[in-house]
């Protein structure tokens, strides 16, 4: 007796990703399973486009629905990042992350990459970098504590995107 065909949410940053998953994802579809794509960020690339639009042509089975994005003029983008970013470099400076110093340099470097290429003022790029700095070297356990417990805080305060609406609240 074969399987029930399985519902499958793929979910993706932006549908460049499709480059490497969209043959698994027609194969899927192909043996009669239903693949919704979950996408981000709009279209890095025209070509993105035309990825998506060969698997939407896969008998009906493939739907898709791109999340909401900030205005690149909302204040609390860039900010949102950065947070999210410093968060990230938090979990990698856990030590049970000690045997794996390539995820938390990664980390660091495209966080600071990114802040130094920022049009934040020279003030704050240099306290971000500083506390990226300590957050890829060896902090204890007590640091990356507060780190997280401060991040989450920021986190919290940021408000939701205005695109974004509670279930019961009509668009």
């Amino acid at each position: 007796m074969a399987a029930p065909p399985l519902r499958i949410v793929f979910s993706l940053m932006h549908a460049g990703y499709l480059r490497h998953y969209a043959e698994p994802l027609r194969i899927l579809v192909e043996r009669g399973h239903e693949v919704h794509l979950s996408i981000g960020q709009p279209d890095k690339d025209p070509v993105d486009r035309l990825l998506v639009e060969r698997l939407l042509a896969l008998d009906g089975r493939v739907t898709v629905r791109y999340g909401p994005t900030r205005s690149y003029l909302d204040g609390w983008r860039r900010i949102a990042w950065l947070v999210r970013g410093l968060t990230d470099l938090v979990r990698f400076a856990n030590a049970r992350y000690d045997g794996a110093p390539a995820l938390r340099e990664r980390v660091h470097a495209k966080v600071v990459g990114r802040v130094q290429a920022s049009r934040m003022d020279p003030l704050s790029k240099r306290v971000v970098a500083r506390a990226a700095a300590r957050l890829a070297g060896a902090p204890s356990a007590e640091q990356v504590e507060r780190y997280r417990a401060a991040l989450i805080r920021v986190e919290q305060a940021i408000p939701p995107s205005s695109h974004l609406r509670p279930a019961d609240e009509a668009p």
